[in-house]
């Protein structure tokens, strides 16, 4: 699939991803079949790890020509549960590690994520992310090597550490790119998870945890299903956008925030009852800096001037070489 096709999916699919009922997405989602066969939007969906969301919305509509797809995209979920059966047990087996030695942490990402935007659904994701107290890190990873754990180099912005702990990585982190450890851990939030309790972030927290997540570390070639998360942490309704705005700009992150609020209103907000605008609190200008959209050099520019911001050259390097690397790569997919 050429770019621009692959671009015009991922906005049909994001639209769709909107909360219509069932039966609407349903029928939205037929017409979509007759514009792309069915093994190319698949294919797609399993990519961006939506599989369970658009099987949740599509079983129990009673439209013959997609039972199919549901019965694929059923199989996809139930690989995705068995796994996050694995993840789960190991989650109840740290968590109860980390509490007899008295580490203090917080789940951040996918657990927290699901706690406040998903509901309806349980979250898919591959790992356990960890916001780990900094004073307890050579402590914790002593920890981690006494069970069996298996540590690595992580390549990540923040200092972390990625941990192979029963067979499921850990990737652990001793500062966030907005906050330390220290001002969030007083201000989380405890939730019962299996036969555990967690501490997670707050839902503005989480909220700016994952724009800057998405916007720094992701902004290449984000995941449909990052950006989603971003939509339904916004539908919650229990942001407080006066408290994202004065953290965004005290600690210089709000570009990162504008950043991801352009790609979720590029992608999400023409499918919503209101424009994106409505919801968040502050001007973001809609579409900022969409990584699919607008002018391929300017968009560079807009991107160059933000790492210069962060003075994050390396990144600038990087960005430039995968550029001209994609670039490359479209005028030989042209020649065919």
């Amino acid at each position: 699939m050429k770019y621009q096709e692959y671009q015009s999916l991922a906005r049909k699919v994001g639209r769709l991803l909107a909360d219509k009922e069932d039966i609407i997405f349903s029928s939205e989602f037929k017409s979509l079949l007759s514009e792309y066969d069915e093994k190319t939007i698949v294919s797609f969906i399993n990519q961006h790890h939506l599989a369970n969301v658009v099987y949740h919305k599509l079983k129990d509509t009673g439209i013959s020509d997609l039972s199919g797809l549901r019965n694929t995209l059923c199989a996809l979920s139930l690989i995705g549960s068995r796994n996050r059966s694995h993840i789960d047990n190991a989650i109840n087996i740290l968590v109860e590690l980390l509490r007899k030695e008295q580490i203090r942490f917080i789940m951040v990402k996918g657990v927290s994520i699901e706690h406040y935007a998903y509901p309806f659904v349980k979250r898919n994701f591959n790992d356990i992310d960890l916001l780990i107290d900094p004073y307890s890190k050579e402590r914790f990873e002593c920890l981690m090597i006494k069970y069996g754990g298996k540590i690595n180099l992580s390549k990540h912005v923040v200092p972390s550490s990625e941990i192979l702990f029963e067979g499921v990585l850990i990737d652990a982190h001793y500062d966030s790119f907005f906050a330390d450890f220290h001002y969030l851990y007083p201000r989380s939030v405890s939730i019962s998870y299996g036969s555990v309790e967690l501490s997670i972030l707050t839902a503005e927290d989480l909220f700016l945890y994952v724009c800057c997540h998405l916007s720094f570390v992701h902004r290449y070639w984000p995941l449909l299903s990052w950006i989603y998360d971003v939509y339904r942490l916004i539908k919650t309704g229990k942001i407080d956008w006066r408290y994202v705005k004065y953290i965004g700009q005290k600690m210089g992150v709000l570009s990162m925030i504008k950043h991801s609020l352009g790609l979720t209103d590029y992608f999400m907000s023409e499918a919503m009852d209101r424009p994106l605008d409505k919801y968040v609190r502050f001007p973001f200008e809609p579409g900022y800096n969409s990584l699919w959209k607008g002018n391929q050099d300017s968009r560079l520019m807009t991107e160059l001037s933000l790492l210069s911001a962060h003075k994050d050259f390396s990144r600038m390097f990087n960005l430039y070489s995968r550029r001209l690397f994609y670039r490359f790569f479209s005028l030989v997919e042209g020649m065919y």
